[in-house]
């Protein structure tokens, strides 16, 4: 579970940086086509596009790494007032519900990038064509990574629970 665990954190680094470079690429092709508009009157063709595809690729392909910092948008305000043994239980019940909530997103989006990849999916953006079903592969894959981190966090929180027999004196 450790060498999968290890891979895993390799894999969501790389993503991450592939969704920094992603960031980069976008500011630098936005500020571009902005700078050209006002200097030309024309913009770079397909940077619209550009940027859509950079910004899920900088979501979904980032959620994993979120996850192993704890970097997630939580309540903390309520969270904090909870005891140490509760937090425990907050933190299995909220993997359960986030690795619920994920399947149901990974089985919608993987039908949606099968059926684009079926189909060829693409657009036409200022008179050319553009292939956009490659792209609809990157959710399926950000929110896979991001279940198997949730996974090693339920593994971890479970064995923090039966470990310190939390729920033994909940359950009398």
């Amino acid at each position: 579970m450790t060498k999968l665990r290890s891979y895993a954190y390799k894999l969501s680094r790389f993503f991450t940086i592939l969704g920094m470079l992603s960031l980069l690429l976008v500011a630098f092709i936005t500020t571009f086509s902005v700078g050209m508009r006002h200097v030309t009157g024309s913009e770079v063709i397909a940077s619209i596009n550009i940027a859509e595809f950079g910004l899920v690729i900088i979501t979904f392909l980032g959620l994993s790494w979120t996850q192993i910092n704890k970097g997630h948008v939580a309540a903390e305000f309520v969270f904090d007032r909870f005891s140490n043994n509760w937090k425990k239980i907050l933190e299995v019940f909220i993997c359960i519900i986030s690795l619920f909530y994920m399947a149901i997103l990974l089985w919608a989006s993987w039908s949606i990038a099968m059926y684009g990849y079926d189909h060829s999916e693409t657009t036409v953006a200022t008179g050319r064509i553009i292939i956009i079903w490659p792209i609809r592969f990157v959710l399926p894959v950000g929110i896979f990574l991001y279940g198997c981190i949730l996974l090693f966090d339920l593994k971890d929180s479970l064995t923090k629970l039966l470990k310190n027999n939390i729920l033994k004196n909940y359950a009398t």
